[in-house]
């Protein structure tokens, strides 16, 4: 019971969880661009708050800044 207690737990919470946060910040980096608020379009609010979300994700699983302000 606890081992299988564990294995859920990290798919959920650990190694699993992570590994589908980094693969969505790559994809949001490599994919986002902002064109303006022309159509097709997505508002600045919307796009900085999943760049923003991005450079967290990689700084928590990096445990450094991986992207600076310049970047």
């Amino acid at each position: 019971g606890r081992l299988d207690y564990q294995a859920l737990k990290n798919h959920y919470e650990g190694v699993g969880l992570h590994a589908k946060n980094i693969i969505w910040a790559e994809k949001v980096l490599s994919e986002r661009f902002y064109n303006g608020e022309r159509k097709p379009h997505m508002w600045w609010d919307k796009f900085e708050q999943e760049v923003n979300l991005a450079y967290v994700i990689f700084d928590r699983v990096e445990k450094r800044q991986v992207h600076s302000d310049q970047t």
